[in-house]
């Protein structure tokens, strides 16, 4: 499979798992039990037990180590046995430890070597507005698709699609912006501008004129491992934009499999920042809307290629496409790159 290994995947928001139980998840090809040992801790191993390999995940946490509820074995957060009924504790029943890292309540795994596992590759920004705003003011979600992660991300690195497949997110003003994007080493930046255009639908009940026109921008940060922010934002015209509305949007599109992925979530605004009740509807509205309309239509594209690469397809391509195909270039540079290191686990 063709991941990129030397990297920190989201795995699950630390909200979602267990307080006292294993939980399972399979995150770039490799299945992977996580349980808390302690305060803002999570541990990770490979989710099979030496033995006969039965998932971990369905077994118990106790005294800070998961055991298998087949025949008891039990592991440390460093992958050794520490308990085993049958007999003397082995080196060879120790089973691959997976550094984490929990960071803004996400909870992040590195799946290549141990020894390059450095916190600091964490792409920190995508959800550094959780840090800021009140709980009443951000959202977050999960969602399982059976589409692969560069389906969605190419979706996001056109957020023109909004004008058509969101009628309360878009509002024509994307498909008409002018675009450029930047291309780092390892990350891409795709920025959107449209000047005197009407507010998008999902902002006008936060202004003093809905009915006013505004120059609309977006920005989209793309991460190879599938993290990926974008902030969309509109003012009156010729306004700085922090005197206008904005919205900050972390959609981590962690992979499962080549063909299925984790969609984690999360997203924020600078309007009705204190209303609860408007935070909850518009956490019901924004799950709908990923759910009926992005999802659907992914796992519906997905669907028509089958197994297939789409770039594979030959697909005809827009201008607007450009950010995309060039992430995509990236990503498969940076697979090349990775397949050396990643196979050696620790």
């Amino acid at each position: 499979m063709a991941f990129i290994k030397n990297c920190w995947y989201a795995a699950v928001w630390l909200a979602d798992l267990p307080e006292r139980a294993p939980f399972g998840r399979i995150v770039a090809g490799e299945r992977m039990v996580f349980w808390r040992i302690g305060e803002d801790k999570v541990a990770a191993l490979t989710d099979a037990c030496p033995h006969r390999k039965a998932p971990l995940s369905l077994g118990v946490v106790q005294d800070g180590q998961v055991a298998c509820r087949y025949h008891g074995l039990g592991f440390a957060p460093d992958g050794k046995c520490v308990t085993n009924p049958h007999g003397p504790l082995q080196e060879s029943l120790a089973i691959r430890a997976y550094p984490v890292e929990v960071r803004d309540g996400m909870v992040w795994v590195w799946t290549g070597r141990a020894d390059k596992a450095d916190p600091a590759l964490i792409p920190e920004e995508v959800l550094a507005f959780t840090r800021t705003l009140p709980v009443t003011a951000y959202v977050t979600g999960y969602l399982h698709a059976r589409a692969g992660h560069k389906l969605f991300e190419d979706n996001l690195l056109d957020p023109g699609h909004a004008d058509f497949l969101h009628p309360f997110l878009g509002g024509g003003a994307m498909t008409r912006a002018t675009r450029t994007f930047v291309k780092s080493e390892n990350s891409l930046r795709l920025t959107m501008i449209k000047d005197a255009w009407a507010y998008p639908p999902m902002f006008r009940p936060g202004m003093r004129d809905p009915d006013d026109v505004a120059d609309n921008w977006a920005e989209v940060l793309w991460n190879p491992n599938g993290a990926v922010l974008i902030r969309i934002g509109a003012t009156s015209v010729g306004r700085p934009r922090e005197q206008g509305v904005i919205t900050w949007t972390a959609h981590i599109f962690t992979p499962e499999s080549e063909t299925t992925t984790h969609y984690l979530y999360a997203s924020g605004r600078n309007y009705n920042m204190d209303d609860a009740d408007y935070n909850a509807a518009l956490a019901i509205g924004l799950r709908a809307s990923f759910v009926n309309e992005d999802v659907a239509m992914l796992e519906g594209q997905q669907a028509v290629l089958g197994d297939a690469d789409l770039l594979d397809t030959k697909p005809h391509l827009f201008p607007m496409d450009n950010a995309s195909v060039q992430a995509r270039r990236l990503f498969d540079s940076l697979v090349a790159a990775d397949q050396a290191d990643w196979m050696v686990p620790n």
